[in-house]
């Protein structure tokens, strides 16, 4: 008896060849599959076959003797004829062929199953190739930006592939240009512009740079205070007006803003500052009763992402555009990031610094997303 091996592309091939090859007279041992190919193991006997008329052409007959009240199953074998002529050493030797045969086979089978463990330990212990590679951590240059755990997994799971933090910032650079609102312009027909936004966001101061940026380009322009809340607001709309030469008004009720509106509508762009106080009910009545005016929402750089959700989300309220404010602050500027990416409102203007005297910016999304991602460093 000798063992041998085959490699085979699958299992059917390989058997198609054993029996080609040896026919019946082969016993397969293993058959196992590993770097693409089937391995079979199989042993073949090899032992000469005497003559027809040298061994019994029967089996032995089996019988069953009992024993300690076990079955014990006995071959028989009959005596060999007297006049066979079958060398009496031939069963000894017989014999030791075949444990050797035994021996080797147990031997290989060991191997090929130690071979076999190996492998499959080798490619559970292997990365997966799906698996993120340790090239990138969006994390790790994140770490401080204050970036909600929402925002933070989609960004993570947009990144998890990538090698190298180049790749990373350019797949997070166009997932912000598709997804940030496209930037509008300003009409160039006089209008009228309500202001509307958190307190402290800079409505005042941004109310008067815009009647400048109006006035720089030969249009006519004024500032109205609705309602002011504060003490020594409507002394600060004169003190800014007389200052940049723009006529300011005071509407303390619906009926005064809607004389002055009236009034000067057609040949002037009128810019009124709504308080920050102002109840959801009544401006929403200012956008059905106002249909031809343009609500802008400011929001500031540095502003929480919760800041402004409550003008955005539930009230039935709609913007031209969105301005924003603060643009020079330290303040990180992802929260603000969220902000425009849950609404589809254009972009229009940003503002720096506490003074009117600064000048209104076109706002690009593609200047904000390149703001955002000088924090990923390389």
């Amino acid at each position: 008896m000798r063992i041998e091996r085959l490699e085979a592309e699958d299992t059917k091939s390989g058997l198609r060849e054993l029996a080609q090859r040896f026919g019946d007279d082969v016993l397969i041992i293993a058959n196992t599959r590993h770097t693409g190919k089937n391995h079979f193991v199989f042993a073949v006997d090899d032992t000469p076959v005497a003559p027809a008329d040298r061994w019994q052409e029967e089996a032995p007959a089996l019988t069953i003797r009992p024993q300690a009240s076990a079955a014990c199953f006995v071959a028989a074998a009959e005596e060999p004829a007297a006049n066979s002529g079958l060398a009496q050493a031939a069963a000894p030797a017989l014999a030791t062929t075949a444990l050797a045969g035994v021996q080797e086979l147990s031997l290989l089978m060991k191997t090929e199953f130690e071979s076999l463990r190996r492998a499959l330990r080798e490619t559970h212990n292997s990365p997966s190739r799906d698996s993120a590679p340790e090239g990138f951590q969006l994390s790790e240059h994140l770490e401080e930006a204050a970036i909600s755990a929402r925002l933070m997994k989609k960004m993570q799971a947009l990144t998890a592939h990538c090698t190298c933090t180049s790749d990373a910032r350019q797949l997070l650079q166009e997932f912000l240009l598709e997804n940030l609102p496209a930037s509008t312009e300003l009409s160039p027909e006089p209008g009228v512009h309500f202001l509307v936004g958190q307190a402290g966001v800079g409505k005042t101061v941004n109310a008067f740079r815009l009647a400048s940026h109006l006035q720089e380009q030969g249009r006519q322009a004024l500032v109205v205070g609705y309602k002011p809340t504060r003490d020594g607001t409507w002394t600060q709309l004169q003190l800014l007006g007389a200052k940049r030469g723009i006529d300011v008004y005071q509407a303390a009720e619906w009926t005064m803003l809607l004389s002055i509106i009236h009034e000067h509508m057609g040949h002037a762009s009128i810019i009124v500052e709504l308080p920050s106080t102002l109840d959801f009910t009544e401006l929403q009545r200012l956008q059905n009763d106002l249909t031809f005016a343009n609500f802008h929402l400011l929001v500031a750089k540095d502003t929480a992402s919760t800041s402004s959700r409550g003008f955005r989300q539930g009230t039935g309220l709609s913007f031209a555009s969105t301005w924003i404010t603060r643009l020079d602050s330290p303040g990180v500027c992802w929260p603000l990031m969220e902000t425009l990416l849950e609404t589809r409102t254009p972009l229009l203007f940003a503002g720096a610094g506490p003074l009117p005297a600064s000048p209104l910016m076109t706002l690009d999304k593609r200047m904000l997303a390149e703001e955002v991602l000088k924090e990923i460093a390389d």
